[in-house]
């Protein structure tokens, strides 16, 4: 009724050799793209992000000082 496996009677992969896909210009320029999201001063467009969710949080009139220091550590140590 059971069957018992053994590590022996597993089958062994097949290994097949990898190729290296080639990137197209098309990628690369995407690549580029993505770098230059850099808006004035270094802050990308995650810090933006950050700065609305901080903004907002004080506009709501949040009392967590712990979780508003915890965004603005985020947010600081990704800029410098």
């Amino acid at each position: 009724m059971y069957r018992s496996y053994s590590y022996n009677d597993m089958p062994k992969p097949v290994a097949y050799p990898k190729k290296q896909p080639e990137a197209s210009p098309v990628a690369q320029k995407k690549c580029d793209d993505n770098k230059s999201s850099e808006h004035i001063l270094g802050i990308g467009n995650d810090d933006l992000i950050l700065i609305a969710v901080v903004i907002i949080l004080l506009m709501d009139g949040c009392k967590d000082r712990l979780l508003l220091a915890a965004i603005a550590f985020v947010l600081f140590s990704d800029i410098f």
